[in-house]
């Protein structure tokens, strides 16, 4: 009995420090009237890859020969009609933009395509498995640039362990 007593003691601790941490506010979809106010034309266009934080350190893709080979065929397009295109070299993902209250932007993955080789031509074929979407964001409120991280759904915001990629507009 005093076995399990300290067992369901021991059990409950663990799970009590479940609700200690740090608080995080949920990020959320705004209403459709927010959402309709959302100004896509300012992320109408291509974006290549500036650079990239890795352990907390910023590195600049012009100033490393072996990530900008590394990301070389990176690069995200934002239409007018508010979808995006996201593509990483061979394999490329397709989604809407939707506007969050926390003045981020979802990229909602609605597909995700690679480059294959079919009788000769190239095809777009369904890549299967996760469908990642992200979350991007201007830095220091400048339009040219934006930070892009991977989207939580249970959270509702940013993956707490990435680190951001930064974009630049290139039109």
């Amino acid at each position: 009995m005093k076995k399990v007593l300290t067992a369901l003691l021991g059990l409950f601790l663990v799970f009590s420090l479940f609700g200690c941490g740090s608080e995080k506010t949920a990020l959320t979809e705004t209403s459709e009237e927010q959402s309709a106010a959302f100004d896509i034309e300012k992320l109408v266009g291509n974006w290549q890859i500036e650079g990239v934080y890795i352990d907390g350190e910023y590195y600049d893709l012009d100033s490393n020969a072996r990530l900008n080979d590394l990301y070389d065929g990176t690069s995200l397009t934002f239409n007018d009609d508010g979808t995006f295109v996201y593509k990483q070299n061979v394999f490329f993902s397709k989604g809407v933009c939707k506007s969050l209250n926390s003045g981020m932007i979802l990229l909602e993955t609605g597909s995700v395509y690679r480059k294959s080789v079919k009788d000769g031509e190239i095809v777009d074929v369904e890549a299967t498995g996760e469908k990642v979407s992200y979350i991007v964001s201007f830095v220091d409120g400048k339009e040219n640039r934006i930070s892009f991280l991977e989207y939580n759904p249970v959270t509702g915001g940013p993956e707490t362990d990435g680190e951001p990629t930064i974009f630049t507009k290139t039109n």
